[in-house]
């Protein structure tokens, strides 16, 4: 009985993996806005970087702006090597990488992991305040915003580089229209 209980609880769990990574990985299925979403408009906020330099939201004055909210206890390396390459990409263009850590030790720490990834895109440290805003329950998970800060599309889990970069590029191209 036991044994039969453990056997559909496995086959339920992998039901929900292979559903998850197909999500992930198909040709033609982007991230997007799940409809019905209350979050239309990025919540503001207002934190301290890496160096307790604050940065408020609102204040930042980009045609896309992409907020990816991360944990170092997650699998998060190929999401950060993905984003800076978004970032040296589209940086010139104004488009702003802002990571949003949350839960990953002190400033110095967090500073230390992201300078061995070359990561130099802006990271905030978000408070549980903020990740409730955003309804964030799972890392990582990404918003895309546009110029008004809309919400345009945005992910749970780990990103898929060509739809990123695909997105990043039509939203810059519809802001300079």
């Amino acid at each position: 009985m036991v044994k039969r209980k453990l056997i559909v609880v496995l086959a339920t769990l992998m039901v929900g993996v292979v559903t998850t990574v197909s999500g992930l990985g198909g040709e033609k299925e982007l991230p997007s806005i799940e409809p019905g979403r209350k979050l239309d408009v990025a919540a503001d906020f207002r934190l301290a970087d890496l160096h307790g330099v604050r940065m408020q939201l609102s204040e930042v004055e980009a045609p896309v702006v992409v907020l990816h909210f991360w944990s170092k206890y997650r699998d998060c390396k190929y999401d950060l090597e993905l984003l800076q390459s978004l970032h040296q990409k589209y940086g010139a263009s104004g488009v702003k990488i802002i990571g949003l850590v949350f839960s990953s030790g002190t400033r110095k720490e967090v500073d230390k992991f992201v300078s061995d990834f070359g990561v130099d895109f802006p990271n905030l440290m978000c408070t549980n305040e903020v990740r409730t805003a955003y309804d964030v329950s799972t890392f990582p998970t990404t918003f895309l915003l546009d110029s008004d800060k809309r919400i345009r599309y945005w992910m749970y889990g780990i990103l898929v580089d060509k739809h990123w970069d695909q997105l990043v590029g039509e939203l810059l191209e519809e802001s300079s229209k």
